[in-house]
């Protein structure tokens, strides 16, 4: 009898503990306030891969979509790939089209990249095909079959500085040397 009378005291005791304080641990969890002059912030960005067929080439070009306000500013790259492709394709690499740079492995081969030297903020494009600035894929309808395809990739990374001065080279990312300058490295 003592023992039950003990386990009860016991109970009852316990469950006066979490009566009283459980609920004043949950308003900790639950209870917020607003403050004037609040903001949001927002770290990401999206882009979005155009491309654009005119005389018989594609022009491509990635757009920042992200909000203007809250977006974040990106580096991007593109790859241009498809069975054969280098027997009737060309990339432009001309002075019209010198925002685009191929990738530069460690051992000086092309990583199949090219990549945009610029910063994209929120709302802005690396161009268009009246532009002058989107990446030319240029093909040659002689030598090309009568049904092919070039597959278009794009990857976007957004943009960190090393130091507070200089633009970080993504992971895994190739381009040539001088490039995280020539997108705006210096602040």
């Amino acid at each position: 009898m003592r023992k039950k009378v003990l386990l009860i005291i016991s109970c009852l005791m316990l469950l006066a503990v979490a009566v009283f304080t459980v609920p004043k641990a949950l308003a900790y969890f639950t209870d917020f306030e607003t403050s004037q002059g609040s903001g949001s912030v927002s770290l990401t960005w999206r882009t979005e891969l155009k491309e654009e067929v005119k005389d018989n080439n594609k022009y491509i070009t990635v757009l920042n979509t992200a909000d203007k306000e809250t977006g974040t500013p990106c580096l991007v790259r593109v790859q241009v790939f498809g069975e054969d492709l280098e027997e009737y394709i060309t990339v432009a690499e001309s002075d019209g089209y010198a925002n685009w740079v191929r990738g530069i492995n460690a051992d000086g081969t092309f990583d199949g990249w090219w990549y945009y030297q610029g910063i994209l903020s929120p709302g802005e494009s690396t161009g268009g095909a009246d532009a002058g600035d989107e990446l030319l894929v240029m093909v040659n309808q002689e030598q090309a079959p009568a049904d092919f395809n070039i597959i278009v990739v794009h990857e976007s990374s957004r943009v960190t500085y090393e130091n507070n001065t200089s633009v970080r080279v993504p992971d895994g990312w190739n381009p040539p040397d001088g490039w995280a300058l020539a997108a705006g490295g210096d602040r």
